[in-house]
């Protein structure tokens, strides 16, 4: 078995020798050689409400995934349902790649039996892996045919989430359409009551499935929490959607849909495209007219505007003609098969997607993408992570005609534009979108590679009543790690009662305190003394718990001998052969644990004094499954060194012990020792006070999954600033504080209620500002002025609609500022991000830093600076970054004057770089050394509308979890594609 290292790791079959994922092949270019003594790995694809043509994107979805999967090496099974009065199992023309039916009548389609037959068809196969894909609120009965297998929930949309309708659209008591932001995980209550009054406000396909799958009893729900806690994985096609499921999943991802390359060759035969008129430019609608929510009523209506005024242009429309729909701009081409469509949007100039209610993904503006055509689009859902505004196409109000007839409008007067979002859009469909591209950076990761050793290996898992070891060669010296703050010490007492018995003792045992009171440290040091234990304290006294730096530190204290770790929890107790087994495959593997949870109800004994007694306990759980996480595991202790251990930029607690399995699997051997093999309980316990940041841990781990490196804290695992103190040993005095300047926040303000939110997220621990000035009556330039006469040394100046992400990197820049001799900083006001293209000499008022130690002798003459104008020799000073979108060397905004009369001062300017939020209008800011600094959502303040609120409610949430977090993602992943 070869050793985990990540310099020695061979590469993934996707990958090339510089370890950047080849271009995308066809299918027939993905298909490896055999491998000599291995068969391919099985893969179940089972989906319940599949037709073919299809009859939605998620046939669609599914029929290419078993395609591709199957071309990637993969031996693929399509099973689903055929059942006639539901209308679903019509397959008429031939799949992409061969399906199977189970047949169903009226006489059989009920829960249990569609339960049974799907169970034996799949049992027949013995599949490695389950996915289940289109199956609406049915899933958690799906999850039930898996049979104990991993399986793998695929969510197209907002299934199981909104059992109403899947779109989370609801009328509201007057009538209007209003989305819903419930969901069924978290307001069971709400939503069952929702289906209740509101059932009429569903399909009769919806209707039947719920009544189906008994959507709103208390067996469901069960049920559908049980289905997402067990699932392997849980994939979704945005991040919106991830956060709504992420506190009741293990592990969620954004994996796109992928799309077939070869539908879109690239470029598209001429000879294929449908003849146009020269002069007029054709939009193309594909999808359901008659489908309010496909908003198609919304495009006519603006194309009735634009037709009033220019008759350049046509309306292609995927759907048969009315007489109520007969527009003179308008073409009507009937419903277009598989094969036909994309001929149809290669030919036209622009595609519409005018949705009006949540789309996940918006497969049509990814198809629109592949063809190399602009897309506009609502700004809803998910699409404005799969439109990039300004970069791939446009956005636009949903529901706003008005608004959608200006974005029109600029395609229409512009083919340069045009031609400049559709070359983006196909560049964005080659890296992202494309099936080889999916399966290699999403699906073999999880999957693993597509051929597994003929013979399944049984790994020689010890059993408790059996010998430590049976090999030959001794066993390696192994070292254990707790780490607790403010535990029970009789839970912790029993956990090290259980260290006792073990077949194999380790050679070292280390128990952190990370922060406890002086009772329960006293407590704890008495149980180490008692059992063996090094009781070891941080340096400083943490304010909150971390589990990467405790571990961390507890790992690094291990005597250099340890040549093993074995890493669990305070409250974990183990059977006898738990420490031999993770000697031994933990010496040249990753090796993980299952465990089992001990109900709240079950009593544990006072005392463990025999191995039986464990076992007597296990069976008072009446538990057959293990639980969620990845918390329990054996590894060389070599390797956890050199990949720098748990990732510090985890906050608390959450995906840490993900990511290092993530890791693993990518460094070699991943061995799993299921509890039947290995005991271990999780002593129930009150949630932890210091809830882990699980959302802004999952985005992070996600991040780090696909882009990030083997090694983390650049391969030093022991955390900066940190020591660790041997019991009643001296205790170091900690470093005074640093000398602080004066640090005052201003803001120029209109509103009561942006100012309070946006005053939400300037917290700092320690050191930051001493408070905040809120200014109002002033334009920019009286603004700036009142600034000058502020009481302090530094002045920070952040608009009202501007949140802070990270609180201590405003203080860095500060201190990078004085370093460099900077009198002021901020976003240059051009060639940075559209909507700004001014001049990029001057700076953006939505955020700056003075120095007024400099700039208040700059502007004591107040006249001359309010009436200073640009001149050329200022453009010395612009960023070389400044060059990206359009600017002027011009005196656009009054204000100019302050910046203009520093540069002419000698004084100087810091600029900062800058990119698009998700949302198209918003900006993220960066700091100087390119991490994520401060968003602002460029608010209309007046505005109350559904689409203000929603799109506050998204940024607000957002900078939380970057506080949270205080991690911050690579500048590129928010790059403009322009």
């Amino acid at each position: 078995m070869p050793d985990l290292d990540p310099e020695c790791a061979a590469p993934l079959a996707s990958d090339s020798p510089d370890g950047h994922p080849r271009p995308a092949e066809t299918p027939s270019g993905m298909t490896p050689d055999p491998v000599p003594g291995t068969r391919p790995v099985r893969v179940m694809v089972v989906s319940l409400l599949f037709n073919w043509p299809s009859t939605g994107g998620g046939n669609v979805h599914t029929a290419e995934l078993t395609k591709y999967l199957a071309a990637a090496g993969y031996d693929v099974r399509h099973l689903y349902a055929r059942f006639e009065p539901w209308g679903i199992g019509r397959v008429t023309d031939p799949t992409p790649y061969p399906a199977e039916a189970i047949e169903f009548s009226p006489s059989n389609w009920t829960a249990p039996e569609i339960l049974a037959r799907f169970r034996q068809a799949i049992d027949q196969i013995d599949p490695d892996w389950v996915i289940l894909t289109d199956s609406w609120n049915l899933k958690p009965l799906m999850a039930e045919v898996a049979g104990g297998r991993p399986y793998i929930l695929r969510l197209q949309a907002l299934e199981c989430l909104c059992p109403l309708n899947n779109v989370r659209l609801v009328p509201d008591d007057g009538g209007r359409l209003v989305q819903c932001t419930r969901h069924q995980l978290a307001t069971p209550g709400e939503c069952r009551r929702c289906v209740r009054s509101k059932d009429y406000f569903s399909g009769e396909l919806h209707r039947a499935e719920r009544e189906l799958s008994g959507v709103g009893t208390a067996g469901y729900q069960t049920a559908l929490f049980r289905a997402f806690e067990q699932a392997r994985a849980v994939l979704v096609v945005n991040p919106l959607t991830a956060a709504m499921i992420e506190p009741y999943a293990r592990d969620v991802r954004v994996v796109t849909s992928g799309m077939d390359p070869d539908r879109f060759p690239w470029p598209f035969p001429a000879e294929r495209l449908p003849a146009g008129t020269p002069g007029v430019v054709r939009i193309l609608f594909a999808g359901l007219t008659d489908e309010w929510t496909k908003g198609f009523h919304v495009l006519r209506d603006a194309c009735a505007k634009l037709w009033r005024v220019r008759q350049d242009f046509e309306l292609v429309v995927t759907g048969e003609a009315l007489p109520e729909k007969a527009d003179a701009f308008a073409r009507y081409i009937g419903w277009q098969s598989q094969t036909d469509l994309p001929v149809w949007i290669a030919g036209v100039d622009v595609i519409a997607v005018p949705a009006v209610a949540q789309e996940a993904l918006g497969r049509t503006a990814v198809e629109a993408m592949a063809a190399g055509r602009p897309v506009v689009a609502s700004r809803l859902g998910g699409l404005p992570y799969t439109v990039l505004d300004g970069a791939t196409g446009l956005l636009y109000t949903p529901g706003d005609a008005t608004d959608l007839a200006a974005k029109l409008t600029q395609l229409l007067d512009d083919p340069d534009l045009r031609a400049r979002l559709g070359t983006a859009g196909r560049r964005r469909f080659e890296e992202h979108y494309a099936w080889p591209v999916v399966i290699d950076t999403h699906y073999r990761p999880l999957l693993g590679p597509a051929h597994k050793p003929a013979e399944r290996p049984v790994a020689e898992i010890i059993q408790p009543s059996e010998s430590p070891s049976t090999d030959s060669a001794p066993l390696p010296k192994i070292g254990c790690v707790l780490a607790v703050r403010e535990r029970p010490a009789d839970q912790i007492e029993r956990t090290l009662q259980t260290y006792r018995w073990q077949t194999y003792q380790p050679s070292d045992r280390v128990l952190l305190d990370f922060g406890s009171s002086p009772m329960r440290a006293a407590a704890y040091r008495d149980l180490c003394g008692r059992y063996g234990w090094r009781y070891l304290s941080t340096d400083p006294v943490p304010a909150r718990w971390n589990s990467s730096t405790a571990y961390n530190l507890a790992v690094a204290a291990l005597n250099d001998d340890v040549e093993v770790v074995f890493k669990s929890d305070a409250d974990v107790l183990l059977s006898p052969n738990v420490l031999a087994t993770a000697a031994r495959f933990g010496r040249t593997a990753f090796c993980q644990f299952q465990y089992i949870t001990v109900p709240r109800d079950t009593p544990c004994p006072a005392n463990f004094n025999d191995p039986t007694e464990l076992r007597t306990l296990f069976k008072a759980t009446g538990k057959e499954r293990a639980s969620v996480g990845q918390g329990l595991f054996s590894c060389p202790v070599a390797w956890f060194h050199r990949v720098g251990g748990f990732d510090l930029n985890y906050r608390v607690w959450g995906y840490e012990d993900n990511d290092l399995r993530a890791r693993a699997e990518r460094s070699g051997p991943v061995i799993e020792v299921g509890w039947r093999d290995a005991l271990l309980l999780h002593q129930w316990h009150q949630p932890s006070p210091d809830a882990g940041p699980a959302v802004e841990n999952r985005l992070y781990f996600e991040y780090m999954r696909e882009a990030g490196s083997f090694v983390r804290n650049d391969g030093r695992p022991h955390p900066p600033g940190f020591t660790v103190r041997v019991a009643d040993g001296p205790q170091t005095s900690r470093p005074a504080p640093d000398k602080r300047w004066t640090v005052v926040v201003a803001t120029r303000s209109t509103s009561d209620d942006l100012y309070q939110l946006s005053g939400e997220f300037l917290r700092f621990d320690t050191g930051g500002p001493t408070h905040r000035v809120r200014i109002t009556g002033a334009d920019a330039t009286e603004y700036f002025r009142q600034l000058a006469a502020l009481d302090a040394n530094w002045v920070v100046n952040v608009a009202e609609d501007a949140f802070l992400l990270d609180p201590p990197g405003l203080m860095d820049l500060i201190c990078r500022m004085d370093a460099g001799g900077y009198a002021a900083c901020g976003v240059p006001d051009g060639g940075v991000i559209p909507g700004h293209r001014h001049n990029p000499v001057a700076c953006s008022a939505l955020f700056n830093v003075f120095d007024l130690r400099r700039v208040g002798p700059v502007w004591a003459d107040w006249d001359r600076v309010r009436n200073l104008r640009h001149r050329p020799e200022f453009e010395r000073a612009v960023a070389p970054f400044a060059n990206r979108t359009a600017f002027q060397f011009d005196n656009f905004w009054p204000y100019y004057g302050v910046f203009f009369s520093l540069l002419e001062a000698g004084e100087k300017i810091l600029y900062l770089d800058a990119a698009g939020w998700q949302d198209g209008l918003g900006t993220i800011v960066h700091n100087a050394d390119g991490r994520e600094l401060l968003l602002r959502i460029d608010s209309d303040r007046p505005d109350t509308s559904d689409v203000a609120i929603h799109r506050r409610g998204e940024a607000t949430e957002y900078a939380r979890q970057c506080q949270a977090r205080r991690v911050v993602f690579p500048r590129r992943a928010y790059q403009w594609l322009a």
